[in-house]
């Protein structure tokens, strides 16, 4: 949530707005300040904000965010696969509010000439919270979609869910929802495109230095 504030330059945040759009405890809150150490700066009123992108905490938030994601990863088994944006245009029809764009179409909603040619894989968050991980609706997308076995088999879509209270999804001119930029970015990671997910961290950081 600091992360998605300091990217769309939201500014400080209180201890209780932080709690509450994460649907945790005050002292859940504190403890993860102070694991972030210098990258927090403390501002009038009790309010938070990053002073800077805490690359360190992010990189160990990637190597655990299969698992704090429950991230399914699905393949397809009729050798005929349905391309990322069948597989879009089907999702627009079931007319979901609770699943967002993420991945690259996601992240290029945020910074639009990404460095990246073609949609390698449909990348969807669901927001789920409190609840078990429910990815009935896939079939409805493409029966021939079954869970990967693992992390070698080609991928066509993956599924990634959030539990926290507020989703953050934004909503785009084609109303198509796109998940916030912090899930793009993880989802980049996931798909193993680390000089795009670089590529997007370094288009905020930018926007960022020019409106110092």
């Amino acid at each position: 949530l600091l992360v998605h504030a300091w990217m769309l330059n939201r500014g400080p945040i209180t201890s209780a707005a932080l709690a509450k759009a994460a649907g945790c405890s005050y002292p859940t809150v504190a403890d993860a300040v102070r694991r972030l150490g210098a990258a927090v700066a403390r501002r009038s009123y009790r309010r938070l904000e990053l002073a800077y992108f805490p690359k360190d905490e992010w990189s160990a938030l990637v190597a655990v965010s299969e698992r704090v994601r429950s991230t399914i990863r699905f393949s397809d088994r009729s050798g005929q696969p349905r391309s990322p944006e069948s597989l879009l245009q089907r999702l627009r029809s079931l007319g979901r509010s609770d699943v967002a764009v993420g991945g690259v179409l996601g992240a290029k909603h945020y910074v639009s000439d990404l460095d990246i040619v073609g949609l390698p894989r449909l990348d969807l968050t669901v927001h789920s919270p409190g609840s078990r991980a429910d990815a009935s609706f896939v079939e409805k997308l493409d029966p021939a979609l079954r869970k990967a076995s693992s992390r070698n088999e080609p991928v066509a879509m993956a599924v990634h869910f959030i539990r926290r209270p507020e989703p953050l999804f934004v909503q785009g001119a084609d109303k198509m929802l796109s998940a916030d930029p912090v899930e793009c970015m993880l989802d980049l990671h996931d798909a193993r495109l680390e000089p795009q997910a670089l590529e997007f961290l370094q288009h905020f950081e930018a926007r960022r230095q020019a409106t110092a």
